[in-house]
């Protein structure tokens, strides 16, 4: 809480998480102690120190208020690490070297190094703009390029042993995801009255993290993907488990599925009594995305839709070496202005 005592600015932490239950208590009980004990004197505020790390920290996550809960609660994760180092200190003081040193203290990839970087500059940011720093000491820091995860998709053999082999909902969960390509947390927030049957479709529009439902990652509308004739007979013989519950995919109460527990007792058992190689149970979008582009039926909009991408610009990136070259097939009779003269006027000239 943030408040103004004798024309200065003061904040005071009151212990209860943000809700509209607890700003009621914090309203009529908290506030009203809080006033009588400033009368008494019974207790002595320090004032908001505005050129502060902590001060610019708080200013950045109250901008991001309209995020989603889980996206915020990695944020203040985050900004928890870097209070350890910075929280009082006056944020025109603190130096690139000494972020340096505090990220390399984290035993993470450079990847998730990033992540804690891009946090902390969102701070710095609103200190430059404050003109309480000239420029961004994030900006300065350079870390080691990190590897990317390789996609690892299966095999149609390996596709047909895992369904094949797969028992109860896991296998119809295992289907979808090969079939559709969405993603885990799309899975497990997938609910009957999504589900076309008649017009062929699946309708995409929650995703689940932390058995907290919520937007799709990307944030867009709901899109859909094709229900193929083949994957309809798995979802009507799920639809005799569940049918009568919301989620397709659900516990004995009715609950989500936790992802980690999914690949705990399914996923991993499942290989390892079939004898694949473990890879990640991500990779069924991995296998779904790459077996749509080597079939060559549908085009890259299409894929790249189905999928949940922003643009058709992250298909490109993240599967290019999937995509079959299309500038080796060409032909070559082709008349670029749709007439026989251009052949005609070579020859002439």
């Amino acid at each position: 809480m943030t408040f103004s005592h004798k024309n200065k600015r003061y904040r005071r932490k009151t212990s209860y998480v943000a809700s509209k239950k607890n700003l009621t208590i914090v309203e009529k009980e908290f506030i009203p102690v809080l006033l009588h004990k400033l009368k008494n004197g019974e207790i002595i505020l320090e004032e908001v120190n505005k050129k502060s790390f902590s001060y610019y920290s708080d200013l950045f996550i109250k901008s991001k208020r309209g995020l989603k809960p889980n996206t915020l609660k990695e944020y203040n994760r985050y900004l928890k690490f870097w209070g350890l180092f910075f929280k009082d200190r006056n944020i025109n003081e603190i130096k690139a070297s000494e972020i340096k040193e505090a990220i390399f203290t984290k035993n993470i990839k450079t990847q998730g190094m990033k992540d804690y970087l891009c946090i902390l500059k969102g701070v710095f940011e609103e200190a430059f703009i404050d003109d309480e720093i000239k420029s961004n000491p994030v900006d300065k820091i350079k870390l080691p390029r990190s590897k990317r995860k390789e996609i690892l998709p299966f095999t149609k053999e390996e596709v047909n042993l895992l369904l094949s082999n797969a028992q109860g909902f896991f296998k119809c969960y295992l289907a979808v995801g090969f079939y559709t390509g969405i993603r885990t947390g799309e899975l497990l927030a997938l609910k009957w009255q999504n589900i076309d049957f008649k017009n062929k479709r699946i309708y995409i529009n929650a995703t689940v993290g932390n058995y907290a439902e919520q937007e799709t990652k990307t944030g867009t509308s709901t899109r859909y993907v094709p229900l193929f004739n083949v994957l309809e007979g798995y979802l009507l013989e799920q639809k005799k488990k569940t049918g009568l519950n919301t989620y397709v995919f659900c516990t004995k109460s009715g609950g989500h599925y936790g992802s980690s527990n999914l690949d705990k007792y399914f996923w991993k058992p499942l290989l390892k009594r079939i004898g694949v190689p473990h890879r990640r149970m991500y990779e069924t979008r991995h296998t779904f995305c790459t077996n749509m582009l080597e079939s060559q039926k549908f085009s890259l909009n299409q894929i790249a839709s189905w999928l949940g991408h922003a643009n058709i610009q992250t298909l490109i990136n993240r599967y290019n070496k999937y995509i079959p070259s299309e500038i080796a097939k060409f032909d070559e009779t082709f008349s670029l202005f749709g007439t026989e003269k251009d052949t005609q006027n070579f020859r002439s000239a």
